[in-house]
């Protein structure tokens, strides 16, 4: 036991040596390959031309040349805003190096690369839409991430609403916590793009409805609670997705809200599915009409210690 003990924890300390290596290495090459595309935009500020050739849009074929190159362009922004000429003029060429890329770390580091481009202006990069809602079907996580990132931060409501709706229909599951996380970044209209998903909500798995809705609490959007009220009355919701209504009612005091919240907690205050009935309690704080705190009372009697407590 000792044994395996001691080599348990030289395994560890042999690992971390080698992944401290591993990111020292990585962020030299970088910084280095970084120089390179640095003094290329050098010359092309110079010649009044961001035309690149061939030969250095094949260096892009290059995990740690994708990363120096996006990089690279972030720097030389903060100096030169000529700089984004580098997309107007090579956009067909960098659209369609990407497509070639078959490599899932090249993929996920070209979809990263994307973001830092900054392309904020939807619809204007249709050719990067398309190849990055492509990148979705890919198995990896990582490149399905940086995809996802890649369309937030090209400010398009439709193209984030296809994305998800793509993601659903192929049954694929993404963090529901990445999801909220990814679409807080969008950089469009954050009430268009709250619209355009609802458009969508029904036809979405649930990690994605899940995301949708906690977008919707973080942002302070209160424009669909009827529609998501109905979820609730309809009985055939989920239970994590009812958590996640009653803690976007919550956020905002009404009449409507404070009744379909009540009604949560004194249909399910003695289910064993105590979890709504939990959220729902704590969820009334504010609302301190004589009905209310007769079912708080009521819900006293439940089997679970969680929602007597709330």
């Amino acid at each position: 036991m000792l044994l395996a003990y001691v080599i348990i924890i030289l395994s560890l300390i042999l690992s971390h040596m080698f992944i401290g290596r591993f990111m020292k290495n990585y962020d030299r090459n970088v910084s280095r390959k970084k120089k390179f595309w640095l003094d290329v935009f050098r010359e092309c500020t110079d010649k009044g031309t961001y035309v690149l050739n061939k030969r250095q849009i094949h260096k892009l074929n290059n995990a740690t040349m994708l990363a120096a190159f996006g990089v690279a362009y972030k720097e030389a922004l903060k100096h030169h805003s000529d700089i984004k000429r580098l997309l107007y003029d090579n956009v067909a060429f960098i659209a369609a190096f990407g497509s070639q890329l078959r490599s899932k770390t090249k993929r996920a580091c070209f979809a990263y690369m994307l973001v830092g481009f900054e392309l904020h202006e939807a619809g204007k990069y249709p050719a990067f839409d398309d190849l990055i809602l492509g990148y979705l079907l890919d198995d990896s996580v990582f490149v399905r991430e940086n995809a996802l990132l890649a369309l937030y931060s090209f400010g398009n409501e439709k193209s984030v609403a296809k994305a998800l709706l793509l993601l659903s229909k192929k049954g694929v599951f993404h963090s529901e916590k990445l999801l909220s996380d990814g679409l807080l970044t969008f950089t469009g209209d954050r009430e268009r793009l709250a619209e355009e998903l609802m458009s969508v909500f029904a036809r979405l798995n649930e990690c994605y409805r899940i995301g949708v809705i906690n977008f919707m609490r973080y942002t302070g959007n209160h424009q669909h609670d009827a529609q998501l009220i109905a979820l609730l009355e309809s009985g055939v919701t989920s239970k994590e997705i009812t958590c996640c209504i009653i803690r976007l009612l919550a956020k905002f005091h009404s009449a409507q809200n404070g009744e379909a919240i009540l009604k949560v907690l004194e249909n399910n205050f003695d289910s064993e599915d105590w979890e709504p009935a939990a959220v729902a309690a704590s969820s009334l704080v504010s609302y301190q009409h004589e009905h209310v705190v007769t079912t708080l009372i009521k819900a006293m009697t439940s089997k679970s210690w969680y929602v007597r407590i709330n």
